[in-house]
């Protein structure tokens, strides 16, 4: 497990011995640092109590005169302690912890805090463990993408429940020995927010690589600035490089501000629309963890299946508690890669990454550190310092020092144990072990006589078919129970839990009793037929039911365009995060004119036609030579058109060839009368009287209007 730094430098030195062998509220033992940080330390440490390895942050002194931090890292501890899920590290207990004679409200008392201890690695640890040719490792896109649908579970769990983190980078992003992954530090960013103390160097909150543009130029954040930060992640997950980003913090700051994530599709494939919604500068733009982690399972549908991812488990380094700063590894002890052999190393400082964090931590034995805390730890079992281990019968006491000596050291006082209560001390033991070599005999007959017991692995998130096949594969003759339950973020037939847990044992024949997962919890469709698809109140619907929606329009004669015709499955329960089909009207069908702008047609057959088809008609008439009068000229649109329902059309109709007017001819003679009238359009009929006279009239009379081809008589008189 990785305890990433809050904010640090990467000048800044490792921890000394400092409390290590201190045991905080009389139940955390401290037994080794395994990270630093500008805000805190952080030990592995061993809860007497429960006889489990956690890990145990201790915040800065400075923070225990903040009145205002102190209240704000109290709710917010309370608060994170109730997340409960399979991708938020656990939040297990907080306090404050005093020297010898002090009380707790004092301004050396130190807050700090217990979570669960995972000896995966970090994000950060798996991206810096490069093979030397290269600066990192970089991730497939399929590996990039269950690191970004894990976090989209954790994240839309805690968003859901009021909870922003503020501060998602790779190091806040840790991996149990069962490669999942997990997030850290809920709730203590905003504690340090609030605070009135300030990080060294001027360090902003959070690791100004990762902030959204929001926090970049100090404005209020919300859950979207959560989803920012991953997108850049992710990014570097697959680049090894983080966009928007300078040489030094304020830089950097002043970069990111207003700025969006750029995704090549070359690079990103699938996943580039989803980083690109994710990195809007616009926080109402950005998609949230649901979309998100929507999205992402929908990728996974056309990326390989991902291979294990690399995770990089770190050494462990234990400190003397009165080296000062130099530091052992302890190569020789634990390596946490698994199968490959300790390297030794040579003694060095401990140091810190570039980002601030330290990542070491792991099995190990450590000495309690001499000193006034020494007499109040809780004694190791086994260890030399248990009362029964010492070969006298008589006890070591320690007792503040009367005098007022130099190095202020106590005096060791003996007191002799009563003879008598040493032989009953005595003959109890030896009951005792009596008993237990009774015991052991019998349960070690119980385990050659019995059927053969086999080690449980754990296959929580793994696919119940591929546990079906590893289980028959085993040879162990297990038997499985299986029942169902519905878990957010879940995919179907994966394993929620399992019983017997993990490292446990199970006879063979056995049963071991699973529950695989439906999918997603269910949540009602909304019912919002008849609304307005752009009605806000719609989307909201939607968000709030952590639904998708796919928009179908749909022409339809009835219902207006942008109204809501149907829902699919609406009332009825789906799963979360699914993709509902919504069925808008795009209004009537348009209508197409090709049938009836035809020449020749009967205008009134056309017009009733066209009104038939919800069009309004108006007509208009026009003179041809070609179309006989009544007939159907054109329409205007012209043939071929689609127009809407309820649109005006044009009926143009012929009103027969048109009208020609008699000119005048007086005084020509009656040929050259002739040729004119018949060049104008005439049908001369005849001349009445010579056709060399002049004319003196025609019939029709001049200034009369005839249709073009009518006939007319031209009338003449002698010279």
């Amino acid at each position: 497990m990785v305890l990433p730094e809050l904010s640090g430098s990467s000048g800044q030195r490792a921890p000394r011995a400092g409390l290590v062998g201190r045991v905080l509220a009389g139940r955390y033992r401290l037994m080794a640092p395994i990270g630093v940080g500008a805000s805190a330390r952080v030990y592995l440490a061993d809860d007497v109590q429960l006889r489990r390895r956690v890990a145990v942050k201790v915040l800065h002194p400075a923070l225990a005169a903040d009145p205002t931090f102190l209240r704000r890292f109290q709710a917010e501890a309370q608060a994170a302690a109730a997340l409960n899920h399979p991708h938020v590290v656990a939040v297990y207990d907080w306090g404050r912890d005093a020297a010898a004679g002090q009380d707790v409200g004092s301004l050396d008392a130190v807050p700090f805090l217990v979570t669960e201890y995972l000896d995966g690695g970090s994000l950060r640890g798996m991206l810096d463990s490069g093979d030397g040719s290269r600066a990192s490792r970089l991730l497939s896109l399929s590996q990039t993408l269950v690191v970004g649908l894990q976090v989209c579970r954790g994240l839309h769990y805690a968003h859901t429940r009021g909870f922003v983190h503020r501060d998602i980078k790779p190091a806040n992003l840790l991996f149990g020995e069962d490669r999942r992954l997990r997030i850290a530090d809920f709730g203590l960013a905003r504690a340090l927010a609030e605070a009135s103390w300030t990080e060294p160097e001027g360090v902003v909150l959070g690791t100004a690589r990762y902030v959204s543009p929001e926090q970049a130029a100090g404005s209020p954040c919300d859950t979207r600035s959560d989803l920012y930060s991953l997108a850049l992640v992710l990014v570097e997950c697959v680049t090894g490089t983080v966009p928007n980003t300078a040489d030094t913090a304020v830089a950097t700051l002043a970069l990111r501000a207003g700025r969006s994530i750029e995704a090549d599709t070359d690079t990103f494939g699938p996943l580039t629309p989803l980083i690109e919604a994710a990195g809007r500068a616009d926080p109402a733009e950005r998609a949230d963890a649901a979309q998100f982690g929507a999205g992402l399972m929908a990728a996974a549908e056309v990326l390989p299946a991902p291979t294990l991812l690399p995770l990089a488990p770190p050494r462990v380094f234990a400190v003397s508690a009165d080296a000062g700063s130099r530091t052992r590894h302890l190569a020789d002890e634990v390596d946490l890669a698994p199968g490959r052999e300790p390297e030794p190393e040579p003694e060095t400082e401990l140091g810190l990454p570039g980002d601030g964090s330290l990542a070491v931590l792991g099995p190990v034995a450590v000495t309690p550190a001499a000193g006034p805390n020494a007499a109040r730890a809780a004694p190791v079992p086994g260890g030399n310092d248990s009362p029964d281990a010492a070969d006298s019968d008589e006890l070591a006491t320690v007792e503040e020092d009367d005098d007022d000596d130099a190095d202020g050291a106590g005096r060791i006082r003996r007191r002799r144990r009563p003879r008598l209560q040493t032989v009953f001390v005595g003959l109890l033991v030896l009951t005792a072990l009596g008993l237990a070599a009774v015991l052991g005999v019998g349960l070690f007959g119980a385990r050659l006589l019995g059927p053969p017991r086999y080690a449980v692995e754990n296959v929580v998130g793994r696919d119940l078919a591929e546990v079906r096949r590893a289980v028959a594969a085993s040879g162990h003759g297990w038997m499985l129970e299986v029942t169902e339950d519905r878990r957010d973020g879940t995919a179907l037939d994966e394993v929620l839990s399992q019983d017997p847990p993990a490292g446990a044992e199970l006879e063979r024949g056995g049963v071991l009793h699973l529950v695989r997962s439906l999918g997603n919890t269910l949540v009602t469709v909304p019912a919002v037929a008849g609304k307005a698809f752009d009605d806000p109140a719609v989307g909201a619907s939607f968000t709030e039911a952590s639904l998708l929606i796919r928009r179908v329009d749909r022409h339809d004669e009835t219902v207006p365009a942008g109204q809501i015709l149907s829902v699919g499955d609406s009332g009825r329960p789906v799963e979360k995060f699914s993709e509902v089909e919504v069925v808008v009207s795009s209004g009537p069908v348009p209508r197409t004119l090709d049938d009836y702008g035809n020449p020749a047609q009967d205008a009134g057959a056309a017009r009733a036609a066209l009104v038939a088809t919800g069009l309004v008609v108006e007509t208009a008439s026009e003179a041809s030579e070609k179309v006989d009068k009544g007939k159907v000229i054109r329409t205007e649109p012209a043939a071929g058109s689609r127009v809407a329902k309820g649109s005006t059309v044009r009926l143009v109709v012929s009103s027969g060839p048109p009208l020609i007017t008699v000119p005048k001819v007086f005084g020509m003679t009656g040929r050259a009368a002739e040729d004119y009238l018949v060049g104008t359009g005439w049908r001369v009929t005849g001349i009445d009287g010579p056709s060399s006279g002049m004319v003196i009239s025609t019939d029709p009379e001049e200034g009369q209007q005839r249709v073009k081809g009518s006939p007319i008589r031209i009338i003449t008189r002698s010279n």
